[in-house]
């Protein structure tokens, strides 16, 4: 697969591309436009997920996902990497195989997923005319 060796800075530290997955939870990662790939990238197996009987089947779909991540995207931007912020604020990549698995675990999210319940819309009270003019009548 893909083994990130690239740094972003003359420190040679990472920094967060914005092809790079962010794992992790709050606005930062949701936000982020890797994510936003990322959770394509889910929509677009769901179904084959939903479809495989097997784990190995669910194995290798989630492993094409990842295959699709970690590879050059149609526009020829660098591949992602799946970073996670280290607690002395540095960012590393968390591998393959911590990566396939937050894949298989956002399959698992997606296809579990219910739509939002629809509520019926109120009926509109009917208004009773005479009522009313009482009421302002009697003021």
């Amino acid at each position: 697969m893909y083994a990130t060796t690239r740094s972003d800075n003359k420190q040679g530290r990472i920094v967060p591309g914005p092809i790079d997955v962010i794992c992790g939870r709050g606005k930062k990662s949701k936000d982020h436009a890797g994510n936003a790939r990322f959770h394509s990238t889910i929509r677009k197996h769901k179904d084959a997920y939903r479809a495989a009987n097997t784990k190995d089947e669910k194995k290798m779909i989630s492993l094409t996902a990842l295959q699709e991540l970690r590879s050059r995207s149609s526009s020829g931007d660098e591949p992602s990497r799946f970073l996670k912020l280290t607690s002395n604020d540095e960012w590393v990549d968390i591998g393959d195989n911590a990566a396939r698995e937050k894949i298989s675990q956002a399959l698992r999210e997606a296809i579990n997923q219910r739509p939002p319940p629809v509520r019926p819309k109120k009926a509109a009270r009917k208004i009773d005319e005479e009522k009313v003019e009482r009421l302002l009548n009697a003021q």
